[in-house]
């Protein structure tokens, strides 16, 4: 087994962005891991490899691997079919990875569950979600994935599922090579409705009782997904927020209510100077939907 990382393997490597923000490159010209293990600790595992999952002793704070026995990894009936996982993974490991191929169907995908609820209430800004992808330089599939409630895309295009749009966060180069994908939770709220990624209908963040990992792949058939290592981590690197009052509680006075509501219709109409806590949304803009997601929490939603 090759070493996962090397102090002279992180200090020297240059990880090639494709998107500065959450793509990097997996492995450098040695096929050594760009991942910053230095800077990450807390893991929270969802499906990782031996290697990996040993290089992280000490530091896993919570297993949430799939055991298949309450911890499943369920592909949706007659969608995708098994691919070709084996050979180098994307920390440069000979450990196979999810490799799966999409069927002649309308769409296509899978989702990872825990039978009664997981635990993700230790989640905050200063987390991370990552994975790894690789694809053909023939196949350029775009894939919606989703985190709980939050959804987004990695691809060229955002990923439609019907109604809804998957938030489009970058692209990896088509080459056949391993990228990382690196998510802050901050920006997994930013693509759930309302900025809520566990709802309490579906058990909250202590319970959450739904897919908590999971993607679609649309219907191309012959279109391949090639997934791995799986993780979430504490980023010693991500300042952790200043305490912010209470979400929708515009005016500051501790009550979110109709005042807040005409606070920021004021503000849109240019009666009122614009503050942070307008942006309920959390989209960097001060619009109506700010103000229907003030409704929303007045109405309990």
């Amino acid at each position: 087994m090759k070493k996962l990382f090397t102090l002279a393997a992180l200090s020297l490597m240059a990880a090639s962005a494709v998107n500065a923000q959450y793509v990097t490159k997996a492995l450098d010209e040695n096929d050594e891991s760009t991942f910053k293990w230095e800077n990450a600790s807390n893991f929270i595992l969802i499906s990782v490899g031996e290697a990996e999952r040993e290089a992280m002793e000490g530091k896993i704070l919570a297993d949430y691997g799939i055991d298949d026995v309450t911890r499943h990894l369920y592909v949706w009936e007659g969608t995708y079919v098994g691919g070709d996982g084996s050979g180098m993974n994307s920390f440069g490991q000979l450990e196979d990875h999810t490799a799966l191929t999409v069927s002649n169907v309308g769409w296509s995908g899978f989702g990872i569950i825990q039978d009664g609820g997981i635990d993700f209430s230790m989640l905050d800004d200063t987390y991370v979600l990552h994975f790894a992808m690789k694809s053909k330089p023939t196949d350029m599939t775009s894939h919606g994935f989703g985190f709980a409630q939050a959804k987004f895309t990695i691809g060229p295009t955002a990923f439609v599922d019907g109604a809804r749009v998957h938030k489009l966060l970058g692209d990896i180069e088509h080459n056949g090579e391993w990228y990382y994908i690196d998510i802050p939770f901050s920006v997994l709220r930013q693509c759930a409705d309302n900025n809520d990624v566990f709802p309490e209908a579906k058990g909250g963040a202590a319970a959450y009782n739904d897919n908590h990992f999971w993607c679609l792949s649309g219907g191309v058939a012959g279109s391949e997904l090639h997934i791995d290592n799986i993780f979430l981590y504490k980023d010693s690197t991500i300042t952790p927020p200043e305490p912010q009052g209470k979400k929708g509680d515009v005016t500051g006075d501790d009550q979110v209510d109709i005042a807040d509501v005409n606070a920021i219709i004021d503000m849109m109409l240019g009666k009122a100077e614009k503050v942070a806590a307008a942006d309920v949304t959390g989209d960097n803009e001060v619009d109506i939907a700010d103000v229907n997601a003030v409704i929303d929490l007045m109405l309990g939603k």
